[in-house]
């Protein structure tokens, strides 16, 4: 997509569906972007009501709904390291089971 950086640094291991179905649900609390614990998309795809909405867009539609929350292209990688790494600390300093909270935890080489 145009203006996107390049990615040097991909997440490796990420598992989707675990994520959204196990480690989100009555965490809502602990991340910047509130979400209903019925529905955690929203966590990580700002402005979706349905998991349809999200499956049935082409990629880059859904991509464009969080480069708008993020400010634009330039601030999506920090905009992802503040949405789940912050909720990611949040969740540690609380003593619940949490992701990742340092960068090899998340950029394995």
């Amino acid at each position: 997509m145009q203006g996107l950086p390049e990615d040097l640094k991909d997440v490796k291991g990420f598992n989707h569906i675990a994520h959204a179905k196990e480690y989100l649900k009555g965490n809502s609390s602990f991340s910047a972007v509130q979400y209903d614990g019925n529905f955690t998309c929203a966590a990580c795809h700002p402005g979706t009501s349905s998991q349809d909405e999200i499956s049935m867009e082409p990629v880059c539609d859904r991509l464009s709904g969080v480069l708008v929350v993020a400010g634009g292209p330039k601030n999506l990688k920090k905009y992802y390291h503040e949405t789940c790494l912050g909720c990611h600390k949040n969740m540690h300093k609380a003593g619940k089971t949490t992701g990742p909270v340092k960068c090899k935890g998340c950029h394995i080489k």
